[in-house]
């Protein structure tokens, strides 16, 4: 056991390795009235001068426990006035939340807190939310996890910091990781400061709760008395592991270049030639970039590898309407359905002007070079008859093949240029009329190309 007066220290030795705070910080603390987050606001409190700290406390009533959930409140309320720390409660009906958006009430009630935490932070500039997560709740994390077929991921268990947006404004953080539930409830006792006790936790209605109460006391009564340890100290290697495959998986995927709206293509050639623990990665990182990884587990995963050695065509449906599908040399995740781009018609009368998703000038020739690039092209104005349209394909649609003005339809073009057929619809266009002048990304008309006799070069630019 620790100490009674090495107890804090040991807190703000975790804090500062792991840098969880920076001088300054407004802190909002997610205060239950449980051991932990008593132990928790106490603990931020006595070391706010430290940190030159601005702290508010966040109670949020969840419309449960009946009486339960009133007393708790109430001593909240009175240990943050006890201890001079702005109080804020939140009352919310989360069995109600749960029916409407289909969640148990303890994904509800997490759904909930957070929100809350996040909207109180952002009304006062807040960028840190401190949760009393102790290593108790980190080795029962890791045996759920692995108990319901978690790979590495679920393996690392709970982070000591996270952001809580993708913009990184406001992080998540978690001082209490490196410390015992005993430790913490000792020292609340040894401060002679009492605190709740949710009787939910003490039922064997859900998994965890079985885990906490029976699983995690066999294993250190009757295998190892420091298996909780051990076990949150194995979730920090997962941790690292997870984190240097993640960053393999994005810097491959950026350099294949393989997004497309909201469509992920992975080359199946390079796909193959990684190793099948980043194979995984590869796939799990595609996936969420298409939706998140909401519902989607190994057998998801395991199914998309196998169709790497299937033809073109073969699928996989996956959670949130989504598919994984071979198109020639690609595999393609994406949602079933992409909505519609606008179709824009334009005159060509202004400069620098706006063709649906494109931005198009017209200047006269001159000794630039012609751009290598696939998103900007340069037409021989004078060969345009029509307007000009930005849009996708038509069943019409023709495309001049060579000097002699021979047309080939634009399906057939397509398939010679083997681009998956997922793909031909997401492709803009930039025809007049019927006539396609140009392929997004894949050829131009040999009849509009620039010439010896060119006077105006009508340049073109794809935008997103």
């Amino acid at each position: 056991m620790i100490p009674h007066d090495k107890f804090i220290d040991k807190i703000k030795q975790y804090i500062d390795e792991k840098k969880l705070f920076s001088f300054g910080d407004h802190v909002i603390i997610g205060l239950s009235g449980g051991a932990d987050s008593v132990c928790l606001l106490l603990v931020l409190k006595r070391l706010q001068q430290i940190y030159n700290l601005s702290i508010t406390a966040i109670h949020v009533h969840h419309g449960i426990r009946g009486e339960s959930a009133e007393h708790d409140l109430k001593f909240s309320r009175q240990l943050c006035e006890k201890e001079e720390i702005e109080f804020v409660e939140k009352r919310c009906d989360v069995p109600a939340l749960a029916a409407k958006h289909h969640l148990t009430e303890e994904e509800a009630g997490r759904r909930v807190r957070y929100e809350t935490f996040e909207y109180e932070a952002k009304k006062r500039g807040a960028s840190v939310i401190a949760v009393a997560h102790h290593m108790d709740d980190q080795a029962e994390t890791v045996l759920m996890n692995l108990l319901r077929g978690s790979g590495i991921r679920g393996c690392s268990g709970i982070p000591c910091k996270r952001s809580l947006s993708d913009k990184g404004d406001i992080v998540v953080v978690r001082p209490l990781l490196g410390m015992r539930r005993e430790a913490i409830e000792a020292w609340l006792i040894e401060s002679g400061q009492g605190w709740c006790i949710d009787e939910t936790n003490l039922t064997d209605d859900y998994l965890r709760s079985r885990i906490r109460n029976r699983l995690l006391p066999l294993l250190s009564s009757e295998y190892n008395a420091q298996a909780a340890e051990h076990i949150a100290c194995a979730a920090g290697d997962f941790s690292e592991a997870e984190e240097y495959l993640r960053d393999q998986a994005q810097a491959l995927i950026s350099s294949w270049h393989c997004v497309l709206h909201k469509q992920m293509m992975l080359p199946v050639k390079e796909l193959k030639l990684q190793k099948p623990i980043l194979q995984r990665y590869l796939i799990q990182e595609a996936i969420s970039r298409t939706g998140g990884v909401k519902d989607i587990t190994r057998t998801h995963i395991e199914s998309v590898i196998g169709l790497l050695s299937k033809r073109t065509g073969s699928m996989v449906n996956l959670p949130q309407r989504r598919k994984a599908h071979i198109q020639y040399e690609f595999l393609i995740i994406e949602k079933e359905s992409f909505s519609e781009h606008k179709e824009e018609n334009q005159d060509l009368q202004s400069p620098n002007s706006k063709i649906g998703k494109a931005v198009y000038s017209i200047f006269p020739v001159c000794e630039k070079k012609i751009p290598q690039t696939c998103c900007v092209n340069w037409f021989d104005y004078d060969t345009i008859k029509e307007g000009l349209l930005m849009r996708k394909r038509r069943p019409k649609d023709r495309i001049c093949i060579d000097a002699k003005g021979n047309t080939q339809k634009l399906s057939d073009c397509m398939i010679n240029a083997k681009i998956p057929a997922a793909k031909r619809d997401q492709i803009p266009i930039l025809a007049s009329g019927s006539r396609v002048l140009w392929i997004a990304g894949v050829r131009m008309a040999e009849d509009c190309k620039i010439t010896k006799h060119t006077r105006l070069v009508l340049e073109v630019r794809t935008v997103q």
